[in-house]
């Protein structure tokens, strides 16, 4: 793919209101480490709006337009929404769970702390199949590398570390694996709330010019 053909797809796209809501709604997700699963699915049924978007024979005829000639889907996405396919694959996956299938896997969420509260384990739920928290959430071997990654034994890939809690005994890490976010803690639901609760106590509790840096 040339560089011309990227800058004549950039300015087909920009301005776009389809293409501008995904990158919107995957900067608020990439925002909110808590992000809920409703958020995720949300997120990704707009992703498959992109992909109408770049499928459509409407697109297809501006690219024919402006001399652009070859580029497939796989090459798009990456312009689009700056996500490689593989990634933007796996949102198309999610973003096909329907409502009744997502309800039933916040449900057994509630109902099991075990189960994995990622984008994956959505996925491996509706297969009926359970993905438990520490399949994703504990690399093994672990290695600490620079900018808080993790060396995983899963394809020697690296699972980044996002986001990290300690308080007292309970520490809480918010890891993103290829986009797939997974939480790593040994501590209950209600002791992480309790922790979260005492970090904000503790937070208010400092002088106010200690805050404001």
């Amino acid at each position: 793919m040339s560089n011309l053909n990227e800058k004549r797809v950039k300015a087909l796209l920009k301005g776009n209101a389809i293409v501008d809501k995904a990158i919107e709604l995957k900067k608020a997700e990439k925002r909110d480490v808590a992000c809920t699963i409703r958020a995720f699915h949300r997120s990704a049924k707009q992703l498959l709006e992109v992909k109408k978007l770049l499928s459509s024979p409407k697109f297809k005829n501006e690219l024919k337009k402006a001399e652009i000639k070859g580029m497939t889907i796989k090459e798009l996405v990456p312009i689009a929404v700056g996500m490689e396919y593989p990634t933007f694959a796996r949102e198309l996956q999610v973003a096909k769970v329907t409502l009744t299938q997502l309800n039933a896997f916040i449900k057994a969420v509630k109902e099991d702390e075990s189960i994995s509260v990622s984008k994956q384990g959505l996925l491996s739920f509706v297969k009926g199949k359970k993905q438990v928290k520490t399949e994703t959430a504990k690399p093994t071997p672990k290695q600490a590398n620079e900018g808080g990654k993790e060396e995983t034994k899963e394809g020697g890939k690296e699972s980044n570390v996002i986001a990290e809690l300690i308080v007292k005994n309970v520490r809480v890490q918010i890891i993103d694996n290829e986009g797939v976010r997974s939480v790593k803690t040994d501590a209950t639901p209600q002791q992480v709330k309790n922790a979260l609760s005492t970090f904000k106590t503790m937070i208010e509790a400092l002088p106010t010019k200690v805050l404001s840096k």
